[in-house]
């Protein structure tokens, strides 16, 4: 330990000699958060940790007070690897996740301001990632895992038991390529597929299933490119089954209980060309509700329409006969409790 530590610190003298007196330098390990006051918003703070071939790491940024922008290099040449200014489109966070390291040797995380101004706090934090094996028969998943494309063209495969009016989410989230999910329902036929559901990304989310038995889910590379154009890329994967609180009918009011970060399903058979209103109302929470059509699509949503404070209101008309799928969850986030909903026919 000694020794490594030695040889860390020779390495942080020569590349800031090399480099131009970068400073400050700090040392991050796996399963690090650290909170720190930026010193140079131009330049960067420059974080060191030592990483092995095959390593994935995920690393995030975030401050209340600048737009951060976060920088993966080798320490041996400062070579950059990978950047990231803005890890979504509601904040001004930036993370690096997933990465995969090439060799073995030491690293260097740069924390800068886009504006290259602030000298406030932010949060670093840096996670190895566990890989978990692609394809094969899975049950559904209680998290989203890591996976890596198949290294020959054979696309990832994935085959689960599922039951008649069972409600399921399915994504393929990758910066590397343009995913695509297919499903072959149990009796050998096309069920569904998707190309963007989130930008690049696919996914179907509440999917009501149709029929007992084993589904085939394939994901792949969108459009004509060749897979093995990008073997090893890495994704995450999630396969979740929503429990159904039942039923709903025309004028009926019913009490539901969101649980905590998650949402809670209802359904309802629609007949084509009908207008229908869902409102949702809590004491507890803000609430937020979606409709879907049988093919997995967003048709009608809402936050803050209802005339109760909180309170949602959606209004869709149906293009189709068919089971319709009501999803309520806070517009929050973190939030759980009780809620009334009720659904109407719309003039």
């Amino acid at each position: 330990m000694i020794i490594r530590l030695v040889v860390l610190v020779i390495l942080i003298l020569v590349m800031v000699g090399t480099a131009g007196a970068q400073d400050p330098a700090y040392t991050i390990d796996y399963g690090d958060s650290v909170t720190e006051d930026l010193i140079d918003a131009e330049n960067g703070d420059r974080w060191y940790f030592e990483g092995k071939e095959g390593d994935i790491v995920a690393i995030t940024l975030e401050s209340e007070d600048f737009d951060t922008v976060l920088e993966l290099r080798s320490l041996e040449d400062d070579t950059l690897l990978v950047e990231n200014d803005d890890a979504d489109t509601d904040t001004d966070n930036s993370a690096i996740l997933p990465y995969e390291l090439a060799a073995d040797g030491y690293y260097v995380i740069v924390v800068r301001d886009y504006a290259g101004e602030s000298d406030e706090a932010y949060t670093l934090t840096l996670n190895q990632l566990e890989l978990s094996a692609a394809g094969g028969e899975t049950p559904y998943l209680d998290e989203t895992i890591l996976v890596k494309l198949g290294e020959t063209t054979e696309a990832n495969t994935w085959q689960f038991e599922g039951k008649t009016g069972e409600v399921i989410e399915i994504m393929a989230e990758s910066d590397a390529f343009d995913s695509f999910i297919s499903i072959i329902r149990p009796n050998g036929r096309p069920f569904i597929e998707n190309d963007d559901a989130d930008g690049l990304n696919a996914g179907l989310s509440f999917l009501r299933l149709r029929e007992d038995g084993l589904y085939t889910l394939t994901i792949s590379v969108a459009g004509e490119e060749e897979l093995t154009d990008y073997a090893g890329a890495l994704y995450f994967f999630t396969l979740q089954s929503y429990p159904v609180n039942g039923e709903l009918v025309i004028g009926e009011a019913v009490e539901g209980e969101l649980p905590l970060d998650g949402a809670s399903v209802w359904v309802y058979e629609g007949a084509k060309n009908s207008a229908i209103t869902v409102e949702v109302t809590s004491s507890v929470f803000d609430p937020y509700v979606r409709i879907y059509n049988e093919d997995a699509e967003l048709i009608a949503e809402d936050d803050d329409s209802s005339s109760t404070y909180k309170g949602s209101l959606a209004t869709a008309t149906l293009e189709d006969d068919g089971m319709y799928v009501i999803v309520v969850s806070s517009a929050f986030g973190e939030e759980e409790g009780a809620y009334t909903l009720v659904l109407n026919a719309a003039e």
